[in-house]
């Protein structure tokens, strides 16, 4: 994790703005940059914005007529990591 953090503040270190996908990686890229450590200036946050992932669900609409009765389709864009959670949408599909 040191290895690590200096990596991140050597590529962080000219950097003008960052975006990340979620305000938690937002805050993990903050934190790991020492902007709170007080020693090292880090990269503020105010330098940081987040632009979430999305779908653009007029683009991606399944088509109603092909639909199969009786049965329920889920769709599920990720990686396969635990910390995912996956695992958790699988126990909770009946069989």
């Amino acid at each position: 994790a040191i290895h690590t953090n200096k990596l991140l503040d050597m590529t962080l270190a000219d950097t003008q703005h960052v975006i990340c996908v979620s305000h938690t990686a937002k805050e993990n890229t903050v934190l790991r940059s020492g902007y709170l450590l007080g020693g090292e200036p880090g990269l503020a946050p105010e330098r940081v914005s987040v632009i979430p992932n999305a779908v653009d669900s007029t683009m991606f609409t399944p088509d109603v007529s092909r639909r199969a009765k009786g049965r329920i389709t889920v769709v599920v864009t990720s990686r396969l990591m635990y910390r995912k959670g996956i695992h958790l949408l699988a126990g909770v599909i009946p069989r």
